[in-house]
């Protein structure tokens, strides 16, 4: 069920970009249903982005940040601060849903 999700967003996506209409929402309080967490990044570079962002006040530094898709977006992939993350995730209206993913060898 998950791949024909994944088939069916990114051929919606697809006509979207075909047709020239904007695939940013213009209120960025929401943006996608869910974000996948691909990783956590501890170059400079992606943190200083992260950290540019980061729409909360937030005294704290940290020395990474979170690497994650959010399919509600064009962007191949995005830099969160753990702040941001946190905040979003537990934002009035979300669910706070997680779900984890391992792969056992």
């Amino acid at each position: 069920a998950f791949l024909e999700d994944e088939i069916r967003v990114k051929s919606s996506f697809d006509k979207a970009k075909e047709q020239n209409l904007p695939l940013l929402q213009s209120d960025l309080s929401y943006s996608g249903h869910y974000v996948v967490i691909c990783g956590v990044s501890r170059d400079k570079n992606d943190i200083n982005i992260a950290n540019m962002n980061s729409q909360i006040d937030d005294s704290e530094t940290y020395s990474y940040c979170l690497v994650i898709k959010n399919p509600g977006i064009w962007k191949e992939t995005q830099f969160v601060t753990p702040s941001l993350f946190e905040a979003s995730w537990r934002a009035k209206g979300t669910d706070e849903d997680i779900i984890l993913v391992a792969k056992h060898f």
